[in-house]
């Protein structure tokens, strides 16, 4: 099922091939599991990090507006490490594989962060006496270094995980591995918020620590590791190791590296225009969300502490802190619930019919509630639509922020975060898909000027969708720049892919490809050239490479630059690559808005004493105040969000009206 033999190789390095097997040293019915494990430690440590990092660093007395600036580490950390991460690892030539040993060390590095992070007063009390003013200050400081560390060690092991995933799966194993990510994800969500809804310190053994934070940073490091160290021990990879030409290599890297950037701006300009406006959907989504994920805690927890205060609640300053923090992780814990439940179901539901053995295991897709959702699916609304409404649920949810802290309602705060699981779910998969369908596509055809924006159509044979993926399991395959999707790299591929079993024996089947069932236009020369010229607008390196006899469709020499190493990549994969790159520039630039704009509302609307003090109510405003003076500083940051994500929906029903044949298929 999992692993790939290849003698030698080429890589996007000159000079360098790849040797050795690639393989999960486990039962058949394990191996992917076991492969995609380190997702679920992976996403502990990023639910942690969302729940209860914020309204810690508060307990530690740093002030709203400063808190805010702290977490535009999570968007910088993205943009900085996942493409250095990634690079580092493709030319590592250790002998212990490209993915692992980077893996170990960020590994190590994020569990040593976490620690940092749940134990930072009694880290900043060894250098200073504790309750003075210095050991107030270091503590801050140690909390805020270990938000960053744990932010930019988070996304290494991220982007390895990811990357050893498409390093060890066979070609069509790929959907199938990216599946159980998806369900690991969700599991590890789940898993963490229902650790923080648990009274820890009058549960567990005093040797994991006295207050909750410090139980769930070593719970949290001990799961990451753990799983990680099963990844590592029993996943083995292919080696890079050089060949006799490396010589030549550093000349050849460095033109490379150069053209990289002159390459990203010509694809930026040249993307077609419903590529363009997915990303200008994302980017007013992504307004709205980086707020939820980041302060919903904070703002549940401060709703309860008002309402605690308000109903004469004599608890301390620290069990009303423990309190709150619980009610927060508790409204995050139902939106995780709810977000794996639609990930779940919604997929099976929505309109696509799918060969079922290639997305789901055998006994997944023979169970009788799978049968029996997937078929009610032609009475339910296509792809597209369930972006539209998750993007007007979300605006509406957001306006509930008002009434929740008009009238200090937990429960209704609790409604609000975990009615945005739907959404949350919706908008980790539909987009991606989205984009999938149209990176996908491999034969477009221009329109009459006035039929579309930039009068360029996506067409893509209805036969060829209903032979394919679904949606979801396509875009992870663009998403990892899986290049079997490329016609040109099909024709150059060997046919069977070994995979192995239990006992490391080799067997070998036919490699699926969903592009290889797409039927040829019918509609001549002027077609053929319309597609080779769109074609080369997404591919990488733009024109250049189509004037190149060597790369044209009929071109009869590729089995030999195969079996030579030929580094040349795959237009569709590298495309893939770039456009999903540019998507995670829109999907970030905003959350460095919405950091500076909710910094410089914090800094109008919070209290010049500073909102670490328990006895406040939400955002900051004395508990004791009138409900009508209390500021609601976090609340209308969330409102600001879901008026973006209204305009996000109004896109997005302009995208469905304008291609809504390409995005359905």
């Amino acid at each position: 099922m999992v692993g790939v033999s290849m003698a030698s190789v080429g890589t996007a390095s000159a000079g360098l091939r790849l040797v050795g097997d690639a393989r999960v040293h486990a039962p058949e019915p394990l191996q992917l599991p076991l492969l995609t494990l380190g997702v679920l430690g992976a996403q502990t440590v990023w639910s942690m990090d969302m729940a209860f990092a914020p309204p810690y660093l508060l307990d530690l007395g740093l002030s709203k507006s400063a808190m805010a600036a702290v977490f535009v580490a999570g968007p910088l950390s993205g943009l900085i490490v996942q493409p250095l991460i990634g690079s580092l690892a493709d030319n590592s030539t250790s002998r212990f594989g490209r993915r692992r040993p980077f893996l170990a060390a960020s590994t190590l590095i994020c569990a040593a962060s976490i620690l940092l992070l749940g134990f930072a007063r009694e880290v900043a009390g060894w250098f200073t006496t504790h309750e003075s003013d210095a050991h107030r200050s270091l503590a801050i400081l140690m909390g805020v270094l270990a938000v960053y560390l744990v932010d930019f060690s988070v996304n290494a092991v991220t982007a390895l995980d990811r990357a050893l995933m498409v390093d060890v799966a066979a070609t069509e194993d790929q959907a199938e591995a990216n599946a159980w990510a998806a369900r690991l994800c969700g599991v590890g969500s789940v898993l963490s918020f229902l650790i923080g809804n648990l009274d820890l310190p009058s549960v567990s053994p005093t040797f994991l620590g006295k207050t909750q934070i410090q139980i769930i940073s070593v719970l949290v490091s001990a799961i990451l590791v753990a799983t990680h160290a099963l990844v590592v021990f029993r996943v083995e990879e292919q080696v890079l190791v050089p060949s006799r030409t490396r010589g030549s290599s550093a000349k050849q890297k460095a033109s490379g590296a150069a053209a990289v950037f002159a390459d990203l701006y010509t694809q930026a300009r040249s993307l077609p225009q419903p590529i363009v406006e997915i990303f200008k959907i994302q980017f007013f989504a992504q307004i709205g969300w980086f707020p939820i994920l980041f302060y919903s805690t904070v703002w549940v927890g401060e709703i309860y502490k008002a309402d605690v205060r308000m109903n004469g609640g004599k608890q301390s300053d620290h069990e009303l802190f423990e309190e709150a923090t619980r009610a927060g992780s508790r409204a995050f814990f139902w939106h995780a619930v709810l977000s794996l439940v639609t990930s779940i179901v919604l997929p099976m539901v929505v309109p696509n019919p799918v060969h079922e053995s290639q997305t789901h295991p055998v006994w997944f897709a023979n169970s009788a509630l799978v049968r029996r959702l997937r078929g009610m699916r032609d009475r339910w609304p296509e792809l597209p639509f369930w972006w539209v409404f998750a993007n007007f649920v979300f605006f509406i949810s957001m306006m509930g922020t008002y009434f929740a802290g008009l009238t200090q309602s937990v429960f209704l705060a609790t409604w609000v975060i975990a009615s945005v699981g739907f959404c949350f779910a919706c908008s980790n998969w539909i987009p991606y898909s989205l984009l999938g369908i149209l990176i996908q596509t491999q034969h477009a055809k221009e329109v009459p000027a006035g039929a579309g924006i930039g009068g360029l159509a996506l067409s893509r044979p209805t036969s060829s969708v209903r032979a394919s993926r679904d949606e979801a399991d396509e875009v992870t395959m663009a998403l990892l720049g899986d290049s079997s999707r490329d016609d040109d790299q099909q024709r150059r591929s060997i046919s069977r892919t070994p995979s192995y079993d239990a006992s490391g024996q080799s067997r070998s089947r036919p490699v699926s490809h969903a592009s290889q069932k797409y039927p040829q236009h019918a509609h001549g020369d002027a077609d053929s050239d319309d597609d080779e010229r769109l074609e080369s607008t997404l591919s990488f390196g733009g024109e250049s490479d189509r004037t190149n006899g060597d790369n044209s469709p009929h071109d009869h020499g590729r089995d030999a630059d195969l079996e030579q190493g030929s580094t040349s990549a795959s237009s569709t994969s590298t495309h893939a690559g770039t456009v999903l790159g540019l998507h995670n520039v829109a999907i970030v630039i905003p959350q460095f808005l919405v950091t500076a704009l909710s910094s410089l509302i914090f800094a109008i609307m919070e209290p010049k004493s500073g909102s670490g003090d328990s006895r406040t109510g939400a955002d900051g405003s004395p508990a004791d105040a009138p409900v009508g003076q209390r500021s609601d500083s976090l609340g209308i940051v969330f409102r600001l969000g879901g008026c973006c994500a209204l305009v996000a929906g109004i896109l997005a029903v302009r995208l469905v009206r304008r291609y809504g044949n390409e995005l359905r298929g």
